[in-house]
């Protein structure tokens, strides 16, 4: 399973969609690589959340999507995922938007799982600290 896709990955897709003007293909596109849902989602600049929400799908789906954990298998549903995006995403993407986007999305993860790690060592210490005898406890 991937932590996200990289900046290299991420351009490689651009490369596959910059030039596409038109909605009728992205379904097509979909079906060979879903993870350009995430070129989507950095054009607007939305988190996860927001974007399966203008989605109607799930937060772990879109996210599996975006990773390429998760594929896009039939026609109807890269017709659906495609309708969905035509109602609040512009066409051609934007590269510029999409480079500050997904840099800006990187250092929020990074932090928001370093201060997760963090307060999640303070509460296992905590529950270690009760399992203890009073003779521990002293020396600690």
């Amino acid at each position: 399973m991937e932590f996200r896709p990289s900046e290299k990955d991420t351009l490689e897709l651009f490369e596959k969609i910059q030039k596409e003007e038109e909605y009728d293909k992205i379904p097509d596109l979909l079906l060979k690589d879903s993870r350009i849902l995430i070129l989507f989602r950095m054009n607007t600049g939305l988190s996860r959340n927001d974007f399966a929400k203008k989605l109607s799908k799930s937060v772990e789906t879109t996210g599996n999507l975006e990773r390429g954990n998760k594929k896009i298998t039939t026609v109807q549903k890269a017709k659906f995922y495609s309708s969905k995006l035509k109602e609040f995403v512009e066409l051609p993407l934007d590269v510029g938007k999409i480079a500050s986007n997904y840099k800006k999305w990187k250092t929020d993860d990074l932090e928001g799982r370093r201060l997760r790690a963090i307060k999640n060592a303070k509460l296992g210490g905590i529950a270690s600290a009760k399992r203890l005898s009073s003779e521990q406890r002293s020396i600690r």
